[in-house]
């Protein structure tokens, strides 16, 4: 499933401000364990449309994880 491969890459974050992370090395599995289990709200940009179903298997699966949808659209309007 896409959501689940990208969601936790796309959004990893530092104290920097939200700066995402330096990707200098891999998460362990316990980290990532204990990130899918940390309560989070991602924001989810996408121009595809019909993925809430996608999103919701994710969401059943780490329910500490709340996912908001933003379709962004494609070219100009």
């Amino acid at each position: 499933m896409a959501v689940t491969a990208l969601a936790p890459a796309g959004c990893s974050s530092s104290d920097n401000g939200g700066s995402p992370a330096p990707s200098s090395s891999k998460a362990s599995q316990a980290e990532i364990d204990k990130a899918m289990n940390t309560p989070t709200t991602l924001t989810f940009w996408t121009w595809v449309s019909n993925v809430d179903d996608e999103v919701k298997l994710f969401e059943q699966k780490y329910p500490k994880i709340k996912v908001n949808i933003e379709n962004v659209g494609q070219g100009l309007d």
